[in-house]
Formats: structure tokens, C-alpha cells, sequence
């Protein structure tokens, strides 16, 4: 049995539509411009305070302030969530023979509201006190450990330069996702080597891993 640890954002949901409604919520707060899909996704990935930071466009002077406002906003945008095409019957499929689990730079309390709605039954370990995001590799061996695995048996999964970072990082092997919010090329020059364009080639990489 092998740990399959997913990214979340871009990887196993695309939460894009959520993520933006909520960063042009806080925005219209200050009465500032809204940013568009591709901004977006352009902007996550290195967890809540920097895509605040992003989104600000230099108005660092509001950062702490609109930080808090996003974090209390985000748990109640989870209705335009979207599973990507052959996933759910993919997960299903990999759960028979592997243990699958979250490792993500969203905020714990929000991760566990997406989670809790679309994929119940996966573990999540999301930001909080005490770890770096990732790729800082702290959290994601904390999840293997809390798991009952060794490194030998892990997998990540992501579509981000950081899950190739934090992969590299913890010492395990990364499979990239190119439905996510980064192209081939951008996941190339980080460092990816393993890429796969749908759920269904994931699982067969997977197998033979």
C-alpha cells in the first residue's frame, strides 16, 4: 500500500471560481479592482497570506488588515467548486489499494470546509500554527508520520512548483498535473519530471511507481 498525498487547489478541486470570488470580495472591502480567472491562478499556490500579498497589487499598507478579512470569509465560499473530468471514479478506484491524503497551503479551517463538501473521506492537512507551507517539507512529514507511512512508500501529487519543491524536499517522488493552475512548461523549469494530462494516465503512473 502506498500514501498518495494530493495537493488540493488545482490538483483534486478546482476551487479557481471559490478562490476568486472571495479574493474580489475582500477587494471590493477596500474598494479596489477585482482580479480575473487567470490572475488567480497566477496568484495561488504559496498559501493565504501571499495570495492576499498578490492580490493587493502593492498596496502592502492593507495587507494585514484584508489577510484577516479574506481568512474569515473563505470557509463560505465553497458552492462553485468543481471536481475535474474522471476523478471521482479515479480516487475511487486508487483508495481500493493505496491510502490517499491532502497536503495543502490553504488555511486548515478552510481546507476542512472544501474537504468536508466534496471529499469527505480524505484526511487534509492544511495550514496552521506551528509549520511552514510548503514547500517547507515539515507539514507533509508530519502527515506521513501521522499516517502510520515511511517516505519510501509516498507519492505527491500537485500541480505547483511547490509540490515539486516540497516533494524534492521530503525525499519522495512527484507526479505533476497539467489540468492545475501551471503549465508543463513552468512545472519543467521547476524541477518536474513525471507529468500526466487526466486522472486516468494518473492512476496508471501511479501503478507503476
Amino acid at each position: 500500500m502506498k500514501l498518495i498525498l494530493f495537493d488540493l487547489d488545482g490538483t483534486v478541486l478546482d476551487t479557481v471560481p471559490d478562490i476568486m470570488a472571495c479574493c474580489n470580495d475582500t477587494l471590493h472591502a477596500f474598494s479596489l479592482p477585482p482580479i480575473t480567472e487567470e490572475e488567480t491562478k497566477r496568484f495561488v499556490g504559496n498559501g493565504a497570506k501571499k495570495l492576499v500579498e498578490r492580490f493587493l497589487k502593492g498596496r502592502l499598507d492593507l495587507l494585514e488588515e484584508a489577510y484577516s478579512l479574506y481568512k474569515e470569509k473563505f470557509p463560505l465560499y465553497v458552492t462553485r467548486t468543481r471536481y475535474y473530468p474522471q476523478e471521482r471514479e479515479v480516487l475511487e478506484s486508487l483508495k481500493r489499494k493505496n491510502k490517499l491524503a491532502i497536503v495543502t497551503n490553504k488555511p486548515q479551517s478552510a481546507a476542512d470546509e472544501v474537504v468536508k463538501r466534496y471529499l469527505p473521506d480524505v484526511p487534509v492537512f492544511g495550514q496552521r500554527d506551528g509549520f511552514a507551507v510548503k514547500p517547507d517539507p515539515a507539514l507533509t512529514e508530519f502527515a506521513i508520520r501521522s499516517l502510520g507511512f515511511e517516505t519510501k512508500d509516498c507519492i505527491f501529487v500537485g500541480d505547483g512548483e511547490t509540490d515539486i519543491e516540497v516533494a524534492r524536499n521530503v525525499g519522495i517522488p512527484c507526479i505533476s498535473v497539467l489540468w492545475g493552475n501551471r503549465t508543463r512548461e513552468e512545472l519543467f523549469r521547476a524541477g518536474g519530471t513525471i507529468f500526466v494530462e487526466n486522472f486516468e494516465e494518473l492512476e496508471r503512473a501511479i501503478a507503476l511507481m
